[in-house]
């Protein structure tokens, strides 16, 4: 899959407010069926994006090394 959601946090603020939101991402959170049908994450390069839409927001990136 090129985007899929994964984690997903709806979180209420008043004009002007901020808060801090954290969550992890696992292992199983970047698995996929391959062409084998095993369930199977891989070792890459990943972006990940925080926003209010798909196409908008913070980006970042990180490295899963199975």
């Amino acid at each position: 899959p090129v985007k899929e959601l994964r984690k997903f946090t709806q979180v209420a603020l008043a004009a002007g407010a901020s808060e801090t939101v954290r969550f992890t991402l696992t292992q199983d959170d970047l698995a996929f069926y391959g062409r084998d049908q095993a369930f199977k994450a891989e070792s890459g390069d990943f972006s990940f994006w925080v926003g209010g839409d798909s196409a908008s927001g913070l980006e970042g990136a990180f490295r899963l090394n199975i």
